[in-house]
């Protein structure tokens, strides 16, 4: 797979060169393309850190069906929760402009583990006072 862009440093602590793999995952990390900044020697210099999953917490759907997901992620992999309805998505504060549209294969690849059927559920990555 071709990467979109590599050795990106991102700072998880310290410096790790990353790669992003595709758009929607440098989207899922609320990145822009005025955030990107040309490698340095010293950058490239770095042992990469492998590829960049989605942020956790980032909401899918595939492009040829209507459910959503959320994602949790770990370093290398995420899983999908279903939100199982309408009602608990508007109840969680959800918004369809935060949803990702990916290929239906891509988002078909991603194992499904749970269902979120209650609007009491904390998603991945959420601020909880």
């Amino acid at each position: 797979m071709s990467n979109i862009l590599d050795n990106i440093t991102l700072v998880e602590g310290k410096f790790i060169p990353t790669n992003i793999s595709d758009i929607e995952t440098f989207a899922s990390h609320g990145y822009a393309w005025s955030d990107v900044r040309i490698a340095t020697a010293g950058d490239r210099q770095l042992p990469t850190g492998g590829n960049l999953t989605f942020r956790g917490g980032t909401l899918i759907r595939g492009s040829d069906r209507p459910e959503v997901y959320s994602l949790r992620c770990m370093p290398t992999f995420c899983m999908k929760d279903h939100i199982a309805s309408l009602e608990v998505f508007q109840s969680l504060g959800l918004k369809f402009s935060e949803v990702l549209v990916l290929a239906q294969s891509r988002a078909d690849g991603i194992v499904q583990d749970k269902t979120i059927s209650s609007a009491t559920a904390h998603l991945q990555d959420s601020l909880v006072l």
